[in-house]
C-alpha cells in the first residue's frame, strides 16, 4: 500500500495514513485468487482475517460462487388494472403448476417512490405479494421473494412453485 496517493489533498492523505496504519497484509501462503468456497480449513486461517456478521461468517479473501437461476416462465403485469392482473396471475400460476414448472418471474413494476412512506407507490407492487400469499394461490407456491437487481429488483418477484400433481391443501 502506498502511503502517498497522488490525487489526494493533504487532509485526505492524513486520513489515509491513519486508515492504513492498522492494516495488515494478507497471508502470502493463502491463494487469494481462487473462486468458490475456501479450501483452507478455518483453523489454518489467521484469526484476524475472519470477519463475522450476525448472519454468517464472511472470509474476505474468498468469493462465493453465484448461483444463476433460470426462469422457466415469466409474466409481465405492467399497465394492467387490479382485476385483470389478478386473473392473469391466477391463470398463469395454475398453468405453470400443471406444466410442472418451478421457477417463475412475475414483473409488477414499482410505481413512483413515495418519499413520505419510503416505499414505492405501485398498486401491483403492493398487491401481488398479498395475492401470492392468499388462500387460493398459496397452495401452488413454495416461496416468493423480490428479484435480484439484474432481474428487476423490487419491481419483480421470484416465485418457486411446489412440485406435485395436485396443489397442497390448507
Amino acid at each position: 500500500m502506498t502511503d502517498k496517493p497522488d490525487h489526494l489533498s493533504e487532509e485526505d492523505r492524513k486520513i489515509w495514513r491513519a486508515y492504513i496504519k492498522n492494516v495488515n497484509p494478507l497471508d502470502e501462503n493463502l491463494d487469494h485468487t481462487q473462486d468458490g468456497p475456501c479450501s483452507a480449513p478455518l483453523e489454518t486461517l489467521p484469526h484476524e482475517s475472519v470477519i463475522t456478521t450476525p448472519r454468517e461468517p464472511t472470509l474476505p479473501h474468498c468469493t462465493r460462487p453465484k448461483r444463476k437461476r433460470r426462469y422457466e416462465a415469466s409474466l409481465d403485469l405492467h399497465g394492467l388494472y387490479q382485476d385483470e392482473a389478478y386473473e392473469r396471475l391466477h391463470r398463469f400460476i395454475e398453468r405453470q403448476f400443471q406444466a410442472q414448472k418451478k421457477y417463475l418471474l412475475i414483473i409488477t413494476g414499482k410505481g413512483d417512490y413515495d418519499l413520505d412512506r419510503r416505499t414505492y407507490s405501485g398498486v401491483l407492487y403492493r398487491k401481488v405479494p398479498q395475492w401470492l400469499g392468499s388462500l387460493d394461490l398459496r397452495s401452488y407456491i413454495q416461496s416468493y421473494s423480490y428479484a435480484s437487481p439484474n432481474n428487476g429488483g423490487p419491481g419483480a418477484l421470484n416465485v418457486v412453485l411446489r412440485q406435485g400433481k395436485t396443489p397442497k391443501s390448507f
